[in-house]
């Protein structure tokens, strides 16, 4: 039996086992949106980085949207979506998030997108509700955002990060 492995190694340094596997399987934690203090309204802006995905075989795309602060008026909104291309032009959205208030505490929200699902067809022009994702894993990954200016004493302030990963 000298072809059976007598040691496995579970990490490399102080990376993590699940860090280790994802370098083999050429997976890889994929930073959409870096953590930044945003303070101007905008109406369904791209932001971030466009991100070509290499995902033969995956499974399942996973997103966190970490809202480390929010500011302190009730009538401020923001509301960040994922949309994921074939070709990188035509553009579904995939994520709505849940809509985060300027009086929440700071949240992670999680989307779990799989690649197995119920058929759908969907319209590219038409945004998910808040709350919902589709199930579609194309070739590329964008974020675009809505932050809203309400009624109120402070500023519009979001700080914010997204980040996907993809599981085989």
């Amino acid at each position: 039996m000298s072809d059976v492995p007598t040691q496995v190694i579970y990490g490399v340094g102080d990376k993590t086992v699940r860090e280790c596997v994802q370098a083999l399987l050429g997976i890889k934690d994929i930073e959409i949106l870096p953590s930044a203090v945003r303070d101007t309204a905008v109406a369904l802006a791209v932001e971030g980085n466009i991100v070509q995905l290499e995902h033969a075989g995956c499974g399942q795309l996973e997103l966190l949207l970490n809202v480390v602060a929010a500011d302190t008026d009730a009538t401020d909104t923001l509301d960040v979506y994922v949309d994921s291309s074939i070709d990188g032009v035509t553009w579904l959205n995939i994520c709505h998030f849940t809509q985060i208030v300027g009086t929440d505490p700071a949240t992670k929200l999680v989307a779990i997108i799989p690649r197995i699902g119920v058929g759908v067809v969907g319209n590219v022009t038409t945004d998910l509700a808040a709350g919902n994702v589709l199930p579609f894993i194309g070739s590329w990954l964008r974020s675009r955002a809505t932050r809203v200016e309400g009624v109120g004493a402070g500023a519009l302030s979001f700080e914010y990060s997204l980040k996907a990963c993809l599981k085989p």
